[in-house]
């Protein structure tokens, strides 16, 4: 038995011979309370142990004693048994945190039973204590839990506030009715072993901080004011240092980065994407902080398998601390000849038990894997692939394509690599590291399809080869990329000599001939293909030709005709039609360009004695009688309106007389003959354009218009009126 290491079956005569394993039957109930105001957990472990091995001739099996493993840690450690208090001795297991727990009592024989009362209490230590790994403080608790026995007789209770949240690393728990404000979470089974722990989520201290285009709470534990500033600082360094190293801008997704127990009772942090939140342990570790940052991108949504989402998550961690300058957890070395060692393809393949050994292994395995396949890409190269990675994209795609983003496993995260990386060493650490040997038998036949893909990929030049062998090959579908290969032999050939004949003459390659080549993705597609490229060709030579006639250099004579034919618009209608795959337009436009080119000279004369026999006719009529005397008029007409503008100019700027206030005027004058009348002031613009003048009954500075020609007045103030509304444009 597990637990029978301190006192042992004896013989009562000699020779002394040890009883066998299962000699002795062992059950137990372990209670484990949280007593949060006393800053203690109180353990009572209630053990029945009985001896099953029956005595043999002269010879008498006995037990002597008992022994538990108990934390390194406990305090206040008794036992009894029959009411009675026993002697109980620990000793230390060196390197495990253990404490072997033995007493003594009167012999136990064949049949006969003793229950042993343990209890300890377990104190917590402070935050980030290096020897003591028990937490207990106000709304929060991590502790070891033990149950040991046999199979189905291990009972193990923890109780706890209600207002706690429960999560340990051993399996099997579940609530029972809370009774008051106690919840208690048993377990049931065989030899149980594991920490818990237990969280108040209401009781935290809080800081906010933008990330991205969000504010994110940071919580510590009440009074931990260390953390939240180390959290504060490395997410302000580490996000830029993680967007760059990735190529993407943060993606969003996190509310909440939270420190809590729960990470050491099951030993390790985390990121839940439905929380929304980042739950790492105490410790002030940028990198455990980083990688759990990464998975806001890398995970299992955008990549496939926990080896490399895992692994690949933790490169471009342990990257961003060496851009940060920060510090944090490394993986141990990990040696794949080694017992617990296995094929990362497998680890969380259906059915193996992922148990914390398996997951000592799998983390830095995984880590080193990646590690050593992306070894030889430069920093350029190494955010490319993850760039990738996390975008869906295959090595297949061309730039520019709309790609619905899936998945990135293990054949495409190789391709990727080898786009930059081309010798064996990524092959190497995947075969040493990740694949199982039915899988290791894909990369054979990956090699062979790739030397076939290159032979295509240089056989039609400069355009990439059609979408259907494309897709094969990024799906590692070997098969399906040795059909099309054999379909599309002519057609690779038609491209070549297509994108030869539009270099010859000057011209890009039809766009929807490249379109349609690369795009291919069925049999018909690629049947077409192999007809329909050549004469793409063909039509290309014309086409390229007519814009050769047209667009030469030429004397200005035929320059002047092609201009007048419309030979340039007619060679750029054909290259248009070309582009977009009228073949059978481009052509007929491009021969009636050739037949028409030769009518340029002759036409660009005709223009040119057109021109020069206008030119002449208009000098003769500007020289006769009648054109001299057209021009003197103008002139004329030109004068009077200038003279008339500077009127106009000069009375908006002395003001219209009905438009200015009148002044006060001076008394009556006294009775007599009347006041002779005054001379007009000849400074009166207004007065004098617009006959305006002062009655001689009226008192000083009060004007009105001349009754005896009022019809002209009128006229000549509408006539000036529309001038003002109305300038002509000449006159602008």
């Amino acid at each position: 038995m597990l637990v029978l290491t301190g006192g042992g079956l004896v013989m009562a005569a000699a020779p002394v011979a040890a009883a066998p394993n299962d000699g002795v039957a062992e059950s137990s109930r372990t209670r484990y309370v949280l007593d949060e105001s006393a800053g203690v957990v109180k353990v009572k472990a209630e053990i029945t142990v009985t001896n099953q091995q029956p005595s043999s001739g002269s010879t008498y099996y006995f037990l002597t004693g008992h022994s538990i493993p108990i934390p390194a840690d406990a305090k206040r450690l008794e036992a009894t048994s029959n009411g009675a208090e026993l002697d109980a001795t620990t000793e230390r297991v060196k390197g495990t945190g253990i404490d072997v727990a033995t007493v003594s009592f009167a012999n136990l024989y064949y049949g006969k039973s003793r229950t042993i009362t343990w209890t300890y209490e377990l104190q917590g230590a402070p935050i980030r204590a290096k020897t003591n790994n028990i937490r207990i403080g106000k709304g929060y608790a991590v502790f070891p839990v033990l149950g040991v026995g046999d199979d189905h007789s291990v009972t193990v209770e923890v109780v706890l506030p209600s207002s706690m949240d429960f999560s340990s690393s051993a399996p099997g728990f579940k609530a029972k009715k809370s009774k008051g404000k106690k919840t208690t979470w048993k377990a049931t089974g065989g030899f149980l072993e594991g920490g818990v722990s237990a969280r108040d989520p209401k009781v935290y201290d809080e800081e906010k901080m933008a990330v991205g285009d969000t504010q994110v709470s940071l919580q510590s534990f009440p009074g931990d004011r260390d953390w939240l500033d180390f959290a504060e600082k490395e997410v302000t360094k580490g996000l830029p240092a993680l967007e760059k190293l990735i190529g993407k801008s943060w993606p969003g997704g996190l509310d909440t980065i939270r420190e809590d127990v729960s990470s050491e009772a099951l030993g390790y942090a985390w990121f839940d994407e439905n929380a929304k939140e980042i739950v790492v342990s105490e410790d002030l570790d940028a990198a455990i902080l980083y990688h759990e940052m990464t998975h806001a991108w890398i995970n299992p949504k955008t990549v496939s398998g926990r080896w490399l989402s895992e692994g690949l998550t933790e490169v471009v961690a342990q990257r961003a601390t060496k851009v940060t300058g920060s510090t944090g957890q490394s993986y141990p070395k990990v040696k794949r000849g080694s017992e617990d060692a296995f094929a990362l393809l497998s680890w969380d393949a259906a059915g193996r038990d992922v148990t914390a050994e398996v997951d000592a292994y799998g983390y830095p395995a995984a880590y080193t894997a990646v590690f050593k396949m992306v070894a030889g890409l430069s920093d350029k190269e190494f955010t490319a692939v993850v760039n990738a990675a996390y975008e869906g994209r295959t090595v297949y795609d061309r730039p520019g394509d709309d790609v619905l983003q899936g998945t990135t496993d293990w054949h495409t995260f190789l391709d990727l690599v080898q786009r930059y990386d081309t010798d064996a060493s990524p092959e190497k650490a995947l075969r040493t590291w990740v694949l199982t040997p039915k899988a290791e038998k894909e990369l054979a036949r990956r090699a062979e399809a790739r030397k076939s893909y290159a032979a295509v990929d240089r056989a039609d030049g400069d355009w990439v080869p059609p979408e259907g062998l494309r897709k094969a090959m990024a799906s590692w579908r070997f098969d399906d990329a040795a059909t099309v290969t054999g379909l599309i032999e002519d057609a690779g050939a038609g491209a070549t000599e297509l994108q030869a004949a539009a270099k010859k003459a000057g011209l890009p390659a039809s766009a929807a001939a490249k379109e349609a080549y690369e795009g291919a993705d069925i049999a018909d597609e690629y049947a077409s293909l192999a007809t329909w490229l050549p004469q793409a060709a063909q039509v290309t030579e014309e086409v390229g030709e007519a814009t050769s006639n047209v667009d030469g250099t030429q004397n200005p004579v035929t320059e002047l005709g092609e201009l007048v034919l419309l030979l340039d618009v007619g060679a750029g209608s054909a290259r248009a039609d070309l582009d977009a795959g009228h073949l059978e337009d481009a052509s007929a436009t491009a021969a009636r360009v050739q037949d028409r080119a030769g009518w340029a000279f002759g036409t660009g004369l005709f223009v040119l004695m057109l021109l020069a026999g206008a030119a002449y006719a208009g000098f003769r009529v500007l020289r006769s009688p009648w054109g001299q005397q057209r021009v003197a008029e103008e002139r004329q007409r030109m004068a009077d309106r200038k003279t008339f503008r500077a009127q106009v100019e000069q009375t908006k700027r002395a003001g219209a007389p009905w438009d200015r206030a009148a002044p006060p005027g001076p008394p009556a004058p006294p009775p007599g003959p009347p006041p002779q009348p005054r001379p007009q002031d000849p400074r009166s613009v207004g007065g004098e354009l617009f006959g305006v003048q002062r009655r001689p009954d009226r008192p000083r500075g009060v004007e009105q218009l001349r009754r005896d020609d009022l019809r002209v007045q009128l006229e000549k103030r509408e006539e000036l009126r529309r001038f003002l509304r109305d300038t002509p444009a000449d006159e602008e």
